[in-house]
């Protein structure tokens, strides 16, 4: 059993992940934005209420962690937003915003993390979700600040793996394309849904790459 940090699990793609992690036997420790409604997903996992745009609040959060179970052996991190927009149509303000939501909230669990399972010394796994407009600037056209913001997460990938064969943690990037969701069927109701990735799909990926040691960083789905 591992314990696995999944932060931002209240949405769909984190309560498969949740489910998958758990089913598989390991401990889940996840945060939610704000304290939520009752939820069977949360009978699965230990649920805590942080603000991922305040670094001390996420370093208290993963402090306390360490107390309660000594060791963190994964971090799922699952936090971010989409806004739509060219170049031309980007404000400072929207790309701030973009900017905050995608690498900001992952910079404040990485380190903390990256920090604690150095000391391990049995290194870990820190898994982030990147974008295709993220990873190739001609699929970002119509999504500036977005594919920006999520353009560093794969640079953030690139320098924890700089150092993994000292460190012995390693950053995976998943890359999903469309999402199966409530929200995105109802946004492109004339979409094949079934080209579509499925939570569950993704969510079996992240539980492989918890719990093997997989040589490839960046997981195209």
């Amino acid at each position: 059993m591992k314990n696995i940090i999944v932060s931002g699990s209240g949405g769909n793609l984190g309560k498969a992940v949740v489910k998958q992690l758990a089913a598989s036997g390991h401990r889940v420790i996840a945060t939610v934005s704000h304290k939520i409604a009752a939820d069977p997903v949360n009978e699965l996992a230990e649920v805590y209420a942080v603000d991922a745009l305040k670094p001390n609040e996420v370093s208290q959060f993963v402090a306390d962690v360490i107390v309660k179970h000594r060791e963190v052996h994964a971090l799922v991190h699952l936090i971010g937003g989409f806004q739509p927009g060219t170049l031309e149509e980007t404000s400072v303000s929207n790309l701030q915003k973009m900017m905050a939501l995608n690498f900001e909230t992952a910079l404040n669990f990485v380190q903390p993390v990256l920090t604690q399972m150095k000391k391990q010394g049995q290194g870990g796994v820190i898994i982030l979700i990147g974008s295709r407009p993220g990873s190739d600037v001609r699929k970002g056209l119509s999504s500036v600040a977005y594919g920006l913001s999520k353009s560093l997460l794969f640079r953030l990938a690139e320098i924890m793996n700089s150092e993994k064969v000292k460190t012995k943690v390693s950053a995976k990037i998943i890359v999903p394309g469309t999402i199966d969701t409530p929200q995105n069927r109802a946004a492109m109701p004339k979409a094949n849904f079934s080209e579509w990735n499925k939570p569950e799909e993704i969510a079996k990926q992240i539980e492989k790459l918890c719990s093997e040691d997989d040589q490839q960083d960046i997981f195209y789905f």
